[in-house]
């Protein structure tokens, strides 16, 4: 809001000057006047009764009167025109002077307003930024933290995944190929030892499995679809070999059941091979990532 400031008190008093000198200059005026009249009437009258003026008639008398009034009201009308307009002059340049500071009062204090108001939305937008950034700070410390969190149990998983892995393959070898030594890929020889293909030597390649599978079982939710899928084919290919290929053909096998264990134990050792490549490859794209 605009506010206009309020006149002093030298220009009431000189405003009221002004109308106490106009009101006086008024009276001064018309009892001027008034006495002019008088005068000249009483000078007429004067005249009018001195001896020798008794061809003086009334008629002319009353003429005379009335032009004398009427000159006396013509200049009483244009003195009082004259200061009428010198006032109405007065009050016009005076109300002229009031807007232009009025104009300048307003245009310095919309100014101010402004100036204060841009000040205002500028500390306001600077605290805004502010919230907005540390609110972004705080999300991406974390979503880091949580993305942290995150490829530390993927990679816990896959060691884990991978030590049990690593069992099963140890197992497999050390009753099909016992030459062979822990991380050789698994060859299967000609002929398989007939101490070896006993249901006791086995047991401890089904514990591994089942071990494999439940830990991977476990967890599923920190690897990625394509991971799932290869590993969840892997589990029921090592269930499907041992149950269909390899425990029914291990008491005394016929040629035929020695062929088909001997395929079974080659794509088993392979599809091992397989998994410890992809576990090893994510291990490393974890381990690249942190």
């Amino acid at each position: 809001m605009v506010r206009v400031r309020p006149r002093g008190a030298n220009e009431w008093m000189g405003q009221m000057g002004f109308w106490e000198f106009f009101t006086v200059l008024l009276i001064v005026v018309s009892a001027g006047a008034v006495i002019f009249v008088l005068t000249g009437i009483a000078r007429i009258l004067s005249t009018s009764n001195r001896p020798g003026s008794g061809n003086l008639d009334q008629g002319a008398l009353h003429d005379q009167l009335n032009a004398q009034t009427n000159r006396m009201l013509a200049e009483t009308t244009a003195s009082l025109g004259s200061e009428f307009g010198k006032l109405r002059e007065s009050l016009r340049l005076e109300a002229g002077e009031q807007e232009r500071q009025l104009v300048q009062v307003t245009g310095k204090e919309l100014e101010a307003n402004l100036r204060e108001m841009r000040d205002h939305l500028d500390a306001e937008l600077g605290r805004f930024r502010e919230g907005i950034g540390g609110a972004l700070a705080t999300l991406a410390a974390r979503q880091e933290a949580g993305e942290a969190n995150s490829r530390a149990r993927q990679a816990d998983a896959v060691f884990d995944l991978y030590q049990r892995l690593a069992k099963m393959e140890a197992t497999v070898v050390a009753v099909a190929n016992p030459v062979l030594l822990p991380s050789e890929r698994l060859t299967v020889p000609d002929e398989l030892a007939p101490e070896n293909l006993g249901w006791e030597q086995w047991k401890e390649v089904g514990d591994a499995a089942f071990a494999f599978a439940d830990s991977f079982n476990r967890n599923r939710l920190v690897f990625d679809d394509s991971t799932c899928r290869e590993l969840s084919i892997f589990v029921t290919g090592v269930r499907e070999k041992l149950t269909d290929n390899i425990y029914p053909n291990l008491r005394q096998p016929t040629e035929d059941q020695r062929r088909l264990l001997r395929q079974a134990l080659e794509q088993l050792g392979a599809d091992i091979s397989t998994a410890r490549d992809r576990l090893e490859q994510l291990y490393r794209e974890i381990a690249r990532e942190g």
